[in-house]
């Protein structure tokens, strides 16, 4: 008997667990709390297709690229360049030839827990007050 049963479980608490933290360790404005539901529900309740979370994954690339703004963090805007631009081309290239999943598709599966992943560190490594004087600028 194999794990692989346990991944889709292991992967949605992988995901939510570092969500839920930055939810309850930092004041979250109302860009941060929609991008945070908005991905949460894409990891509990998948959609089949790529084009279909879009628009949920662009609200959270957002906030996390505010974030790369106001923080200047390049480790941030290199995991978010990762997961918005490198990790959908090479799953979509590798999803025949090396995973044994048979043309699963793997980017609508893997990318919304990437960023929400990528989401909850730019949360918890925020300087509070950042964003704000962002803002007031």
């Amino acid at each position: 008997m194999t794990a692989l049963p346990l991944l889709p479980a292991v992967i949605v608490v992988a995901a939510l667990v570092p969500l839920a933290v930055a939810c309850v360790r930092r004041p979250l404005d109302v860009l941060d709390a929609v991008a945070i539901g908005a991905v949460a529900w894409q990891i509990v309740v998948p959609y089949g297709l790529v084009g279909d979370q879009l628009a949920s994954l662009a609200l959270c690339w957002a906030a996390i690229y505010r974030r790369v703004i106001a923080q200047g963090s390049v480790a941030l805007a290199a995991a978010l360049f990762t997961v918005a631009g490198i990790l959908p081309w090479v799953l979509d290239a590798t999803r025949f030839d090396i995973l044994a999943f048979g043309g699963l598709e793997l980017s609508s599966t893997l990318v919304p827990p990437a960023t929400a992943l990528v989401l909850a560190a730019g949360l918890l490594t925020a300087k509070l007050g950042a964003v704000a004087r962002l803002e007031a600028e």
